[in-house]
């Protein structure tokens, strides 16, 4: 507590009663709005100093968060790994490959998932073939159909077979003559 408000509550007839339940009467009702009347005064004024203070700091906070905008965009391509070298980026998206099984074609796990950082690294990762050497890729037969239900509004899909009933390669059979091209 501040000096100034000490003084003020030490000011106060009623000092001894604050923070009780003391009812005060009407004769004192008006005794303690008269006594109020500077401390009002005085915080009506720290409120307008607190407001232009308020104001001038926002005016900086918001100068403040253009500059860092600028600077952490500019930062940004300080980074080093945009220059790391295209080799080491290599392996680094090799390393990120299940070791235990086959990659799958999922958007949350490598290859896909490096693809999706930024336009460099999707480049780079259609562009080493290893990464897509061990993909899996499931085979779920014949896309489902639609089946129309009772009202014409409602239209239901059949889902994907769990297991196809003929491997899709059997159904396309088709054959290559391998030679010299001649």
């Amino acid at each position: 507590m501040s000096a100034a408000i000490a003084v003020h509550i030490m000011d106060s007839p009623f000092t001894a009663k604050l923070g009780t339940n003391y009812c005060p009467t009407a004769q004192e009702a008006i005794e303690i709005q008269a006594f109020l009347a500077q401390p009002l005064r005085q915080m009506k004024c720290l409120d307008s100093k607190i407001a232009e203070l308020q104001h001038a700091l926002n005016k900086l906070l918001e100068e403040r968060e253009g500059l860092g905008s600028i600077v952490q965009s500019h930062e940004a391509l300080l980074s080093p790994i945009r220059r790391m070298p295209s080799d080491i980026m290599q392996e680094i998206f090799m390393a990120c490959m299940p070791t235990d099984r086959n990659c799958v074609m999922d958007a949350s796990e490598a290859p896909l998932l490096l693809g999706r950082i930024c336009s460099a690294w999707r480049a780079l990762s259609l562009a080493t073939p290893r990464l897509w050497a061990s993909l899996h890729i499931v085979d779920r037969g014949e896309p489902p159909q639609q089946v129309e239900s009772q009202s014409d509004s409602d239209i239901e899909y059949v889902h994907w077979p769990i297991a196809p009933q003929e491997p899709r390669a059997a159904r396309y059979q088709t054959n290559y003559e391998f030679g010299d091209g001649g």
